[in-house]
């Protein structure tokens, strides 16, 4: 029985027959990858192993990026998106990957909870990304970023994945809520795209944290509520929670908005 031979999109494109989109869309997001890693070179000179350590593969079935360890897969059409849309944020996704490969996350989960394992990861990642401040992968460091790595700190001595993972089991569901935000962002700087997918459950997922955030924050830290943008964006929230409701038939708010 002949081997079977898989595609490399390293590798310049030869056939007798036409490319097809789906060959095509594969082979370019093996280029965007090469251009992401050569781009992450001049910043990160010493990682110059662990960025060529992968090889990429395209994936249908994973968001943007995966990694088993050996294999960096990638979701082509998304890939090539999010590259035309923000190349900086797909810069920090590829050294995110490969930050997990090489502080072993994969291979040290044991019997920790899967998804907060993971979130322990992403927080442990994204600190080491932060504190590098380079420019290839610069973001805004959020309120709820820099209150985490305060507190994990204080209490833990040190943002690596285990002592952060002992820090979450130790936290309430509303901080939990927000420490998601490593992974999805603030709920409205996707509303958006949400909307515009007129995808019901997502919608309803995002702005139903941002009421309960209110919540957290009308009993926490008041003085919060004074700002416009705050203000502005909860709102919206609870407007969109009702129109999604009505479209159901159900109310799950409260008519007068508290």
């Amino acid at each position: 029985m002949p081997k079977e031979k898989f595609f490399d999109p390293r590798k310049p494109f030869q056939s007798q027959r036409p490319e097809t989109h789906e060959e095509w869309q594969a082979r370019m997001g093996g280029e965007v990858l090469a251009v992401v890693r050569s781009g992450l070179y001049l910043d990160f000179r010493f990682l110059d192993m662990a960025l060529s350590a992968l090889n990429p593969a395209p994936d249908e079935r994973c968001r943007v990026l995966a990694t088993d360890g050996q294999t960096l897969y990638y979701q082509p059409q998304r890939l090539l998106q999010l590259y035309q849309e923000n190349p900086k944020y797909l810069n920090r996704l590829y050294l995110h990957t490969i930050f997990h490969c090489v502080f072993r996350h994969l291979w040290l989960k044991g019997r920790r909870e899967p998804q907060l394992w993971s979130l322990a990861c992403d927080i442990a990642v994204e600190n080491v990304i932060d504190s590098l401040q380079r420019k290839s992968v610069m973001r805004p460091l959020t309120y709820v970023r820099q209150n985490a790595y305060r507190q994990i700190t204080a209490e833990e001595k040190v943002v690596a994945a285990a002592p952060v993972y002992r820090w979450l089991t130790r936290q309430t569901p509303g901080v939990l809520r927000l420490q998601y935000r490593f992974r999805y962002g603030h709920p409205f700087r996707n509303l958006v795209s949400v909307l515009i997918r007129g995808d019901d459950l997502f919608l309803m997922f995002y702005c139903t944290c941002a009421v309960a955030d209110l919540v957290h924050i009308r009993q926490n830290s008041p003085q919060l509520l004074q700002l416009g943008i705050i203000q502005r964006h909860y709102l919206l929230a609870i407007l969109v929670c009702r129109h999604v409701c009505g479209k159901y038939g159900q109310n799950i708010l409260p008519m007068d908005g508290h």
